[in-house]
């Protein structure tokens, strides 16, 4: 087994690694789960997961593996992934779309994704010869990147875009194929208003309900935040049509240990310190790479032992480490994520590199306590960029709670500066922090109604516990 220092620097890897992923084209530390062999059911139309659960990480890996089958193991339809939309070069600019939403209506929206779809077909499938057939602009075949196109001048193009897009669905029903076409990064459109981003999605959904009883083998796979799909299917009945299908991303237990080995596996020095101390818990599947197996709570305690040793402390009532960890990472709604728990192990990896734990463990507790205060500053970062209102957080900045319910809702009604004034304002805040966001939780105090803050969330606010102990 590798010395102590290069295990904690590989572990050190796992807080950062994400990217690099998906850059360097490969999987191998991509973990897939039912609930993705079910997204790539037909009748599914909306994957759908709070901020963190692996949504763009699905879509990325449909778009880099060339054979789903072997990869998510469904025996499920052959399938084409088109890349419908998402935040690069090949698509048109958020800023850009941002100006032609605000002064576009819904129908002009539906243009534009009829069209940009219709553009992204031609070129995913290579049948530009077919655009130029239905009298489609040329120029829409150019880098989207680059083009200035005023999509709500080309109505004319409606009619040629729907016989175009029925020549694909055509010629993939005769290939036996079925075209699943990807839109990921939604939640960048209407940044600054949550009218223009809740329509860009209401639209989109709202085309492809309605194409449903028109084309056979053409079927979206649009990724949305669960809070943007709720708020989308509630402004248009069309759109509503998907609510039942859809998947929710949703991470157990087992999963999220079972992410951070496969995170391990993918690195050399730690699948060696996996073969050692878990003999078995780690195969090489053909198509998959190195696959951990199921990891039941004793299986769990095995591993979380290994890591960091069996308790987070002197002894039993400090706490299970392989139950401690977990129970600190679910936000108000109880949901985990797994970039939270990669996080956590990783920030541990590194403290536990400068700082070694007195013992031939990877990590201690010690460097467990310290690196939540890092996840939960990387959590809180990570909602206030794609939740706006979260800002409204920092009225609670350093206080120690819990707090009446009436204190918080009095606080968290101010807006801040610059906001979007159709955030929620009144005491009807205190719900969507709590049911949607799950950054408070409600609790009773005897007959009066209080809000706690969950310990992922705390240290990212500075809030303090009663007796005035940092989280």
């Amino acid at each position: 087994m590798n010395n102590l220092n290069e295990l904690r620097a590989a572990l050190a890897r796992l807080a950062d690694n994400r990217s690099a992923e998906f850059q360097q084209g490969t999987l191998r530390r991509y973990l897939p789960l039912p609930a993705h062999t079910r997204a790539l059911q037909t009748e599914i139309a909306v994957i759908s997961g709070a901020a963190g659960s692996g949504k763009t990480a699905l879509f990325q890996a449909l778009a880099k593996t060339t054979d789903a089958a072997a990869f998510f193991a469904t025996t499920g339809p052959s399938f084409t992934w088109i890349e419908g939309f998402a935040n690069n070069e090949a698509h048109p600019a958020v800023i850009e779309l941002d100006a032609f939403a605000a002064t576009a209506d819904d129908a002009q929206l539906q243009l534009f994704w009829t069209v940009h779809l219709a553009r992204r077909l031609a070129v995913g499938l290579e049948m530009e010869d077919a655009f130029r057939e239905e009298g489609l602009p040329e120029t829409l075949l150019g880098p989207a990147v680059q083009q200035k196109v005023p999509f709500h001048a080309l109505a004319v193009t409606t009619y040629s875009a729907f016989r175009f897009l029925q020549r694909v669905d055509n010629a993939l029903k005769a290939r036996g194929q079925y075209g699943y076409v990807g839109y990921d990064g939604l939640d960048l459109l209407g940044q600054w208003s949550r009218e223009v981003n809740t329509r860009f999605a209401a639209t989109l959904l709202a085309l492809w309900a309605s194409f449903g009883a028109r084309f056979y083998a053409l079927r979206p796979k649009i990724f949305l935040r669960a809070d943007l799909f709720e708020r989308a299917v509630r402004r248009s009945v069309d759109a509503s049509k998907l609510r039942g299908r859809h998947v929710d991303l949703a991470w157990s237990v087992p999963d999220l240990y079972r992410v951070v080995v496969r995170h391990m596996a993918a690195e050399a020095e730690l699948r060696g310190w996996l073969d050692e101390v878990a003999p078995g818990l780690v195969v090489d599947v053909d198509g998959r790479g190195a696959m951990p197996r199921d990891m039941p709570e004793d299986v769990q305690k095995s591993f979380a032992t290994a890591l960091a040793g069996p308790f987070m402390g002197a002894g039993t009532n400090k706490g299970f480490t392989h139950r401690w960890i977990p129970n600190h990472l679910q936000d108000g709604l109880g949901r985990r994520m797994p970039r939270s728990m990669l996080v956590l192990l990783g920030k541990a990896g590194d403290l536990a590199a400068a700082s070694p734990p007195p013992t031939e463990t990877l990590v201690g507790p010690k460097q467990l306590v310290k690196a939540l205060d890092e996840t939960s500053k990387a959590r809180v970062a990570e909602l206030t960029t794609e939740f706006p209102i979260v800002r409204r957080m920092e009225h609670l900045r350093n206080l120690v709670l819990m707090l009446p319910e009436e204190e918080v809702a009095d606080r968290l009604s101010k807006p801040v500066d610059d906001e979007d004034r159709e955030t929620t304002n009144g005491p009807e805040v205190v719900e969507r922090f709590v049911g949607n966001l799950g950054l408070l939780v409600r609790r009773r105090r005897g007959d009066e109604s209080v809000i706690d803050v969950p310990d992922l969330f705390r240290a990212g606010y500075g809030i303090k516990r009663p007796g005035g102990a940092a989280g």
